[in-house]
């Protein structure tokens, strides 16, 4: 590998870990030479970085995520979620449904947007979001709902949705998946909110990206932990989990125009394909 070819991937590794993509080729042809000549450092380009009104971007409403967790009850690391203040008694149509009303706004505009032909949905839990979504399929006459979880919970029954016991990196799962939707030419959505740890996390995308359409998208949910900007003691997760499959995935990219309401659990989450993988 000659210098050229280091300097971009160490280029590539900082935007990634500051902006969740790689460096551009404007930003490679105006580094390298600063690089090669030393009248840069790395250092100084992360500061600069840091400094931009993109990274800036991704941040700026941190504080005000804070605060709503706390008030809303999602910031307390080990508690029972049914016995959180406002956010374990969040319902929908009766069923508890552990998500924010402004991520919940965003999938519907997904749903009419995109009008995929299968969601897959990771953790289930009391199947609250699987039937939020699959009401959005009705309202859009399209759609059937897949959802995974390692524990059947009698969750709520509707002819959308289609509900699969196991983990969901497992392949038995995977193939379940895959029978059920066939044909490799449907339009598949994807949102993974399971165990929020990041190993388990990253299989997770590199599993079901696989099934995500080009223009559709991958939803990593619940990124905010480890310090992003709660939980810092949760350790690696979702956040981190998304920065290590970009750096291998270019067909996806975050598109932050998914958090216009600017309060979300899934800041950086949102992961549109924009080209199929090589």
């Amino acid at each position: 590998m000659n210098l050229e070819n280091y300097i971009k991937r160490d280029l590539d590794e900082i935007y990634v870990n500051l902006l969740f993509r790689k460096a551009d080729m404007e930003a490679i042809q105006y580094f390298t030479p600063l690089l090669t000549s030393g009248q840069i450092t790395f250092e100084k380009i992360k500061n600069n970085i840091k400094d931009s009104q993109e990274y800036k971007a991704f941040f700026y409403h941190a504080p005000l995520l804070d605060e709503l967790t706390k008030t809303y009850g999602w910031n307390e690391p080990g508690q029972n979620p049914s016995k959180m203040a406002y956010f374990g008694k969040t319902y929908w149509m009766g069923v508890r449904t552990f998500k924010f009303p402004q991520d919940l706004w965003v999938y519907q505009e997904l749903i009419f947007e995109m009008k995929p032909d299968f969601i897959i949905e990771t953790g289930t839990y009391y199947g609250g979001s699987a039937l939020f979504m699959a009401a959005m399929c009705d309202l859009v006459n399209h759609g059937t709902v897949i959802t995974i979880d390692t524990k059947n919970r009698e969750p709520p029954v509707h002819n959308r949705i289609k509900y699969l016991t196991g983990s969901s990196t497992d392949v038995r799962i995977f193939e379940q998946v895959k029978e059920i939707i066939k044909k490799p030419s449907q339009k598949v959505m994807v949102v993974l909110d399971s165990l929020h740890q990041m190993d388990h996390v990253f299989q997770e995308m590199e599993i079901f990206s696989k099934l995500v359409s080009k223009n559709s998208y991958m939803i990593v949910e619940d990124t905010i932990v480890n310090g992003n900007p709660v939980w810092p003691e949760h350790g690696p997760g979702p956040m981190e989990a998304i920065k290590k499959f970009l750096s291998t995935h270019e067909e996806f990219v975050v598109d932050t125009t998914r958090e216009k309401f600017l309060l979300t659990l899934n800041r950086n989450g949102y992961l549109k394909k924009v080209r199929e993988e090589d």
